[in-house]
Order: C-alpha cells, then sequence, then structure tokens
C-alpha cells in the first residue's frame, strides 16, 4: 500500500479522533522513537504542501508522485517513515500536543505563503 493512503486513512482518523476518547493510560514522556514536537511540525507542514500540491495530477499518478515527495520529506528532515508513522499515532492520542503541533504547522504554512507573496512583488 502506497504512502499516499496511509497518511489520508491516518488524517481521518485524526479528524475523529476528539469524537472518540482514546483508552488506556497516555504517558506525557516522549521515547526516542516519537519526533519531536518541531520537527513534527515541520515535516506535517511539508506534508501538507504535498497534499495540497498533487491535487492537480490525475488520480492515477498521485500515489507514485506522492510515494516519491514522502520520501524525499522524509530525507530531508532524517526521519525514518516508520517514526513518522509512530509520531503520528502518538500525537494523534494526544490531542493537546497536536492541537500546538497543527498551530505550528499554520505559522510555517503562513510564513511560507507569506514568503512567496513577497518575492512576487
Amino acid at each position: 500500500m502506497f504512502m499516499f493512503t496511509k497518511v489520508k486513512k491516518l488524517f481521518l482518523i485524526l479528524l475523529f479522533l476528539p469524537i472518540i476518547e482514546s483508552c488506556g493510560e497516555k504517558k506525557s514522556i516522549v521515547s526516542e522513537d516519537i519526533i519531536d514536537k518541531e520537527l513534527f511540525s515541520a515535516t506535517l507542514a511539508d506534508i501538507h504542501l504535498i497534499e495540497s500540491s498533487i491535487q492537480t495530477h490525475s488520480v492515477s499518478q498521485r500515489d507514485s508522485i506522492a510515494k516519491a515527495l514522502y520520501e524525499h520529506v522524509f530525507r530531508i528532515h532524517d526521519i525514518e517513515e516508520s517514526t513518522f508513522y509512530l509520531s503520528m499515532e502518538y500525537y494523534g492520542k494526544r490531542q493537546d500536543l497536536l492541537k500546538e503541533i497543527y498551530q505550528e504547522v499554520s505559522e510555517i504554512l503562513s510564513e511560507k505563503e507569506n514568503s512567496i507573496k513577497k518575492a512576487k512583488k
């Protein structure tokens, strides 16, 4: 299964997490297998840029393009794909942390948008 499909499913799950209470004890310590909030925010911002950019491609091309771009993002940020998905699961179960992460993602994307607007002037 392609990464695009996995991430799409994870994002859908994350949308419904506030409705579904997580069972089990939440730990406040992040293990070495979990990406810290800052790096995870930067990676997610890049992932969102990928997702928005591939929408202009045909459905048949999206998976292969997304797979290549995701691999590139993981190399840029020096993280493993499996670590990204473990982190997605970890933060998805901790809505307070996920909210902070998405606030940072929003700020990163706004900064990039402003930078592009300034460059066009």
